[in-house]
This record gives C-alpha cells, structure tokens and sequence, in this order.
C-alpha cells in the first residue's frame, strides 16, 4: 500500500474515536524509509540504526531527527540490538546505560527503544529480563524508554518494566497467535461464514489488548 493511502486510511478512522492517535513508522530501516514516511504524514518515526557501529548509528539519527522536529514528527531510535530467540544469551547486545546517556544526548531523539532481554517473535525457555539494568537506563537518560519484544514477557513483568521507566511497549506475536487462535477454533467447528471468523478474530484481539492495557497502567489515560 502506498503510504500516503495509508495515512488517509487512518485519519478518517480516528477522526471516530475521542483519544489522540499517533502513526508510527516502526523499525525504519534508512533515513529514507523515515522521510518518505514523514512526507506521507506519518506523526512518529522509529530509525533502527541497533545493528550499525555506534558513531554511524548517532549520525544517523541526529539527521533523522533534523529532518522530523522541523514538521512537527517525533522520533524513536534503538540502541542495542533486541533479536530473536536464537540471540537471548548474547549480553553484548544489550543496551549499555552510559553510552545511552551519550546518544540520546548526541541526537535530541524523543524516545528511546532499549534491549534488556527481551525478543522478537517467540521465546525458547524462560525470559531472562534485565530488570535491573533498565533501571540503570532510566537513570542516565530523561527520554521515555521504548520496549521491543514484549510478547510472552509475562505481564508481572511488564508492569515492573512500567514502574522502572518504559512508556511505550510494542506487542505483535501475542496478537497473532490470538487470530490464529481464533481461526483454528472456527475451522474445527466448521463455520463457514468468513465475516463470523473475521469478526471472532476481531473481537478476540480486542481483548487481548484491553488486557494488556491494564496491565501497562494505560486504561484510561488517553488525555
């Protein structure tokens, strides 16, 4: 989908409900990615410079945010590398508190998208969060910390990564395994009308979500 279809897509819609809506380019992979969609109209870009050298990772995200601040876009960059299941074990990648304090200092990012354990996609074992270093992030750096990853963390665990500084939490596998969920159960009993299965999917995800809201503290606090 082009994205400026998209981003007229989206206003219409939450031009029905009464809460602020933010469009978020998530994981942009190049400064063009992210000026393609701020000229689209997104509201808020994410540059995912975690893999690059960290100098190259700074310079790129201080242009990004030259570029956003100007038109009123607000930016999430990454520093340390949030993986897969196969990376749970490599400490190196995760975030390292000083050199946070110096990018977020070097490039007048709006937030900050941190690794302290936690992946993408699904675990193999039990997550072993850093707890304890996110709370030496939150105390080197005055950005709202961001959470990648946060499907099967376990939701005592999530609010204690609230209360220690994440503001904005990213879930996508536990939504999807609830469709999926949903759809083989449908298949089972063999429905046959696809609006029925599309509207159970639907309504399934909604409380999944409503869960997770609550879990994050957020019900509520839209204004």
């Amino acid at each position: 989908m082009d994205l400026r279809h998209l981003v007229r897509l989206i206003e219409v819609l939450a031009k029905e409900y009464p809460i602020p809506v933010a469009l978020h380019l998530d994981h942009g992979s190049s400064f063009e990615a992210c000026a393609e969609a701020i000229a689209a109209g997104f509201t808020s870009v994410m540059f995912d410079g975690s893999s690059l050298p960290f100098e190259q990772n700074v310079a790129i995200t201080r242009k990004v945010v030259e570029m956003a601040h100007p038109a009123g876009v607000s930016v999430e960059a990454e520093l340390g590398y949030v993986g897969t299941a196969k990376d749970t074990d490599d400490d190196s990648r995760l975030t390292d508190p000083e050199k946070a304090r110096i990018f977020v200092k070097a490039t007048g990012v709006d937030a900050l998208a941190v690794s302290i354990g936690t992946v993408h996609g699904e675990y193999k074992g039990k997550p072993n969060i850093r707890l304890d270093l996110l709370s030496e992030i939150s105390a080197k750096v005055d950005v709202p910390l961001v959470l990648h990853g946060a499907s099967g963390t376990g939701h005592d665990t999530l609010r204690e990564c609230v209360k220690r500084g994440i503001c904005k939490v990213n879930i996508y596998t536990d939504l999807v395994k609830v469709m999926i969920g949903s759809l083989k159960k449908d298949i089972q009993q063999q429905k046959p009308n696809i609006v029925t299965v599309i509207d159970n999917m639907h309504n399934e995800v909604v409380q999944e979500l409503k869960n997770y809201i609550k879990t994050l503290g957020a019900a509520g606090r839209c204004n």
